[in-house]
């Protein structure tokens, strides 16, 4: 966090704030399992240890919603699939 002690935002936006020292470590309830477009480029080796760690994560107690078992993530991975239809539209 000393960065933030000599870096600031830019105007209009806040630079970092919070504590110098970081709170104690909490297991989170819920996350998201979010299977994006360069998902299917991802060499078999990463796409093999992101599936252990999520896999770490469930068994730890922790819950995980992907488009398998969530409708929600489902309707966003399938908006996403069609960001690259216009998303250099809008950043061009």
């Amino acid at each position: 966090m000393a960065i933030s002690r000599v870096v600031g935002g830019t105007p209009p936006h806040p630079g970092i704030e919070g504590p110098a020292e970081l709170l104690a470590s909490r297991k989170p309830a819920t996350l998201v399992r979010l299977g994006t477009l360069g998902w299917d480029d991802t060499p078999e080796s990463s796409r093999a240890a992101f599936d252990a760690a999520v896999t770490q994560l469930a068994h730890a107690g922790v819950r995980i919603l992907d488009a398998t078992n969530d409708a929600e993530t489902a309707a966003l991975e399938a908006a996403l699939r069609t960001a690259g239809d216009y998303g250099t539209d809008i950043f061009a």
